[in-house]
């Protein structure tokens, strides 16, 4: 992965420090120095780019059997010493570090501290867990008033309609979905199949 990124970012690297000539909107040609901002993706992504177990947090050293203990800080990870630690093959430190022993192509970028590059991804690290947390409640509020079965025969049956998402595993099979099955889900979760459940009559086939 990190050879295919060097190629892909090679050019921010050949140019970084010389920058590039650039004609903007407004016709004016502007001398250009690209530099990398954010890098976007959930913890398990970020981990493999920045060459760190996913057991561990990759912004800080927080000692792992601590993670989720708020209230405490911790320093940033430092990375021109991880450089220096591959560089050395220095398993030891690197492990206890919780770094793989990988050339991290973030290290070829002028101007870029990693861990400062971790930006959340809002569909991995807050939509789905808000979807999760909403779906345990309607399961939960269902199965207190004896409606879960209602619900699911909904939910199974729902007709096809122009931009309307119809499921092709029953609710309570659902694990993983896509983030366009997701918006889909969302928008008869709440009011259209949840509210249903209520007058829907069990005889029903």
């Amino acid at each position: 992965m990190h050879v295919l990124l060097k190629f892909i970012l090679g050019p921010i690297s050949d140019t970084a420090e010389d920058g590039i000539t650039a004609r903007y909107g407004d016709g004016v040609v502007r001398k250009c120095y690209i530099r990398v901002a954010a890098w976007l993706g959930d913890h398990i992504e970020n981990c493999t780019i920045h060459t760190i177990y996913n057991t561990r947090c990759d912004i800080c050293e927080y000692p792992m059997a601590e993670l989720g203990n708020h209230g405490h800080s911790n320093r940033r990870r430092d990375h021109e010493i991880y450089k220096q630690w591959v560089q050395e093959e220095d398993t030891e430190q690197l492990k206890a570090a919780g770094v793989k022993l990988v050339w991290n192509v973030l290290w070829t970028l002028r101007d870029v501290s990693p861990a400062n590059l971790i930006r959340p991804d809002l569909l991995h690290n807050m939509f789905l867990e808000i979807v999760e947390y909403l779906r345990d409640w309607i399961e939960g509020f269902l199965t207190v008033h004896n409606r879960l079965n209602a619900f699911g025969n909904i939910w199974a049956h729902m007709p096809t309609y122009p931009g309307n998402y119809v499921p092709q595993k029953p609710y309570h099979s659902l694990s993983q979905v896509q983030g366009k099955e997701m918006r889909a889900i969302l928008r008869v979760l709440r009011l259209v199949v949840f509210t249903a459940a209520f007058r829907y009559k069990t005889n029903v086939p």
